[in-house]
């Protein structure tokens, strides 16, 4: 920039030399004047030059900045949501999961009461058998004592072959009939025992299955609480580069007002400059007009012998206006619920302000938190109707009934629900299953309470 205004200053006074050899001295002096005045007036248009220019540059490196910055935002932001769409997939899998653990519970409990009537029937089998056991020997008992067991000695007593065939025949019923019977007593018992080996070996396998499952919820939830870790720290990435952004966009527009400023004030000078030029032409003008006024009234005065010319001048004054800006200035009973998690009791958080648990959570806790294992049933804490019954990234499976009044209750982070919207439930039903779904550190129930559309401290309502 210096070196092409000293060219272009080389190159004005070498023509203005030329030029002055062959002009006359009222155009010498003219031309004089404007090459002292751009000779003055350089260092402070080199100086603007320069000043405009590195103003120019800064700007284009704050651009530069903050589209980079805004970049990696988009990224951040990109990965962010990537996460969270993973953790909702991971919540709908603990979801899948809750539903086969507590079918499976369903088929223990229905198996293990099978296993109950089974014993029983075992038992009754047992007594049934011992029983008729006990009837032959008190029969066979008898028979002996009684002198009816040697059937040589029935050959004998009878008085003729018929008889002695009958007493044959009624012997060896009596024995085939006890034989049979207890013969049948036995089969029974042993398909009992059949059925109950079998009922055990079922039992053994759901259990297994239900241990694997558990296994399965207990990796995905620890995969849940590292993710949100992740999100915390991308949140946390995002919080600096949006400062940072925000930073470059505050000084972009200091250098813009930068630049605007050093404009205005080149705009201001040349004008004033033109207003100095023009306040000179009209000054050098009016001279002009006076001098030959002067030469023509010295003329009238030879003329006339005599005549005397008076001039003046006027001047004038503007008064400055100075506003002052208007200071403005703005002025400025509880009813009865039922414990939602009636085999829980543990409250991990209170209802008000608290330290953050994990990413994006609230630091003013709405309600309170109920630590208990995964598939533990959740009641309603008093009846109603159920007005929603859904998943959010943020509460994960929750239930919101209205009890009248504009009195609702909240039952979040849900592993299953178990009811639906516009049904009815009644005070202490089962509505779900405790889990971890969405924003969450582990297995517990969000309880909240709302009244007239805020959230009001539950333990009001419900006593622990």
């Amino acid at each position: 920039m210096e070196k092409n205004w000293k060219n272009f200053l080389k190159t004005w006074f070498r023509t203005c030399s030329t030029f002055l050899k062959r002009v006359g001295n009222r155009q010498k002096g003219i031309l004089v004047a404007l090459a002292v005045t751009m000779l003055v007036g350089y260092p402070y248009l080199h100086s603007f030059a320069t000043e405009i220019d590195q103003a120019k540059e800064e700007k284009s490196n704050l651009e530069k900045k903050k589209q980079e910055t805004e970049l990696r935002l988009a990224e951040l932001e990109k990965e962010k949501g990537d996460i969270l769409n993973y953790i909702e997939k991971l919540d709908k899998e603990l979801e899948n999961l809750a539903e086969e653990v507590y079918t499976l519970n369903k088929d223990i409990e229905a198996t293990n009461e099978d296993l109950k009537v089974a014993k029983e029937e075992l038992e009754l089998a047992k007594l049934t058998e011992e029983n008729q056991y006990s009837t032959m020997k008190k029969r066979i008992q008898y028979m002996y004592e009684n002198g009816q067991t040697d059937y040589f000695e029935l050959i004998l007593k009878s008085d003729n072959l018929s008889e002695m065939l009958n007493q044959i025949e009624y012997m060896s019923k009596i024995t085939q009939y006890d034989n049979n019977l207890l013969g049948e007593y036995k089969e029974l018992k042993q398909d009992v025992i059949n059925k109950e080996q079998k009922l055990e070996a079922k039992i053994e396998e759901l259990n297994g299955l239900k241990e694997e499952l558990t296994y399965e919820q207990d990796t995905i939830t620890r995969l849940v609480k590292d993710k949100n870790a992740e999100v915390v720290k991308y949140e946390a990435s995002i919080d600096e580069t949006e400062s940072l952004s925000a930073e470059y966009s505050s000084k972009l527009a200091e250098q813009e007002q930068v630049i605007e400023d050093l404009l205005e004030a080149e705009r201001k000078r040349i004008e004033e400059e033109e207003r100095k030029k023009e306040e000179e032409r009209k000054r050098k003008e009016e001279e002009r007009k006076r001098q030959e006024e002067e030469r023509k009234k010295q003329e009238q005065e030879k003329n006339n012998q005599g005549q005397e010319q008076n001039g003046g001048d006027t001047s004038s004054t503007e008064e400055p206006s100075n506003e002052e800006p208007a200071d403005n200035s703005d002025n400025t009973s509880t009813t009865s619920f039922a414990w939602p998690v009636p085999a829980s009791r543990r409250i991990t958080s209170y209802f008000g302000n608290r330290n953050q648990p994990t990413a994006g959570a609230s630091t003013y806790h709405k309600g309170i938190d109920i630590g208990a294992s995964t598939g533990t049933e959740i009641v309603a804490a008093a009846s109603g109707t159920v007005v929603t019954a859904a998943h959010s990234s943020s509460a994960g499976n929750y239930i919101m009934i209205s009890h009248g009044n504009s009195t609702f209750t909240v039952y979040m982070h849900c592993s299953k629900l178990l009811v639906s919207v516009g049904q009815q439930v009644n005070q202490g039903e089962t509505i779900a299953l405790v889990g971890s779904t969405g924003v969450s550190t582990g297995p517990h129930l969000h309880f909240g309470v709302s009244v007239n559309g805020g959230y009001v401290n539950p333990l009001n309502y419900v006593s622990n």
